[in-house]
């Protein structure tokens, strides 16, 4: 029962990251949530961005399901392989922060979401 519920999270997983990912495309390429009255598969920009949002939430849901269905094997590596591991945990934690931290400027730098150039 329990390798059923894992193979089905990890399918679960797996689509929604496809989904985000498709719609995060979407929102690149094809559309930007800022257009208005135009449509992608009957859905305008915003409507792509609130989907995109709902998938993030969805995705990082399952990952926290599937760290815990896996939390004895993680637990197991941990204790098996400390300084590698330690030193991946840091590095990961170091990208993290690095990320978060990043200055933003240009135009939309006051945090409205917008890094797309303006259509003439």
């Amino acid at each position: 029962m329990a390798a059923l519920f894992i193979r089905l999270s990890n399918a679960a997983l797996y689509l929604a990251a496809c989904a985000l990912t498709a719609t995060g495309l979407a929102l690149e390429w094809k559309i930007e949530i800022e257009d208005e009255g135009r449509t992608l598969l009957g859905m305008t920009g915003e409507g792509w961005g609130e989907l995109h949002f709902i998938l993030a939430l969805v995705v990082i849901g399952l990952a926290v399901i599937h760290l815990a269905l896996h939390w004895a094997w993680i637990r197991n590596l941990l204790t098996r392989l400390r300084w590698p591991t330690i030193a991946c945990l840091a590095a990961w934690v170091l990208i993290i922060a690095v990320a978060l931290a990043a200055p933003v400027s240009g135009s939309g730098a006051a945090g409205d979401g917008r890094h797309h150039q303006e259509r003439a």
